[in-house]
């Protein structure tokens, strides 16, 4: 075999590695393996000058080869994505989660172009998700977990100030909107559905529109928790209140009432020792709209607003099982303090953290 042969077909077994292992198609561990068999075979074909190479050049590929499958595993997001999955924590060959990958693709929905890269390595803890999350710039959701349930690690910002969204003079006011809690879990069975479920929900925050946040609540199985149902009505009803704030036509009864359905439902699906953040994100947007509502409105001030706010600090002493910090609480409290001081013509006073 000449020299340019044996580069070449180096080349393109290094070209077949990389696509094998960034489509999911093979383990790693299985395609490293038949690369190195490959090149050593071509190693002791190759002849220079009549000459078979000299063994200690084939050791020297070897090692060299070796070491790029080292740093190809140690490195294998060498691009950015808006979604990743890590291997399962129980899932020692990574076999369950290049299925659980496989049976994501073919769920997406026909007009989406979602992509999610997996990892080659597992994920068991918040912190290490987070960590990692805070290391990829662009990415939006990372999915970790066990065979027994989903974890998706969901980047900031967790909540909108209303000032931002240039409203009239009389709405710029500071109160704020959570827009989103930190992380949320899916139990895996039923599988099918999990994943119908999975890759709508990535599809919708990866282009959110009413149509796709509602298309996912199609989803009509019975899970052990229905933390995820609850977190897409969340969504779903966020979506329709930021619609309805920058569109000053829109504020109708009507408009208030859909909103207000939408946050019951999600509220209907927590249980609060389950999942004590998204319950006050919840609380805190009702209260929220309905302070609006009577600006909007010009309405009577109503004593049950500030109670809205102030029955989330209950949930303080809830442990957070999902070991993030709490920050809809935090939210909550501002917009209560804040709230008062209006009704009270007093200019709000900075607090101690910053939300």
């Amino acid at each position: 075999m000449k020299l340019k042969l044996y580069l070449f077909l180096v080349l393109l077994l290094g070209v077949c590695y990389q696509l094998l292992i960034t489509q999911q198609l093979i383990a790693p561990g299985i395609a490293q393996l038949v690369c190195a068999i490959l090149v050593i075979t071509l190693s002791l074909k190759l002849k220079v000058n009549n000459q078979k190479m000299h063994t200690g050049l084939i050791i020297l590929t070897l090692l060299i080869t070796i070491t790029w499958f080292v740093i190809v595993s140690k490195k294998p997001d060498l691009f950015e994505a808006q979604f990743y999955l890590a291997n399962f924590a129980d899932d020692l060959h990574g076999k369950e989660s290049r299925k659980f990958l496989q049976d994501l693709n073919l769920a997406w929905p026909k007009d989406s172009n979602v992509k999610i890269y997996k990892l080659n390595y597992s994920v068991s803890s918040y912190q290490e998700a987070q960590k990692l999350l805070s290391k990829k710039e662009k990415a939006r959701i990372i999915v970790w977990g066990n065979s027994n349930q989903l974890n998706l690690l969901i980047a900031p910002p967790y909540s909108i100030n209303l000032n931002d969204l240039a409203l009239t003079a009389e709405l710029n006011l500071g109160l704020k909107l959570v827009s989103d809690v930190p992380m949320i879990r899916v139990f895996r069975k039923p599988h099918q559905a999990t994943v119908d479920f999975t890759a709508g929900l990535l599809a919708a925050i990866s282009k959110p529109t009413e149509l796709n946040l509602r298309s996912i609540g199609a989803v009509s199985q019975v899970w052990r928790s229905s933390i995820h149902l609850a977190y897409l009505r969340f969504k779903l009803a966020n979506y329709l209140f930021l619609k309805m704030l920058n569109n000053s036509e829109a504020w109708q009864d009507a408009s208030f009432k859909c909103i207000l359905k939408e946050y019951r439902r999600a509220a209907f699906y927590v249980r609060k020792a389950e999942h004590p953040e998204l319950a006050a994100a919840i609380n805190n947007n009702v209260g929220l709209l309905k302070y609006l509502k009577v600006l909007y409105n010009a309405k009577k001030w109503r004593k049950k607003i500030p109670k809205k706010f102030r029955a989330i600090s209950s949930l303080k002493t809830i442990k957070n099982p999902l070991n993030f910090p709490y920050r809809a609480l935090q939210i909550a409290e501002w917009n209560l303090k804040l709230i008062k001081q209006l009704h009270n013509r007093k200019k709000p006073k900075k607090t101690k953290h910053e939300i």
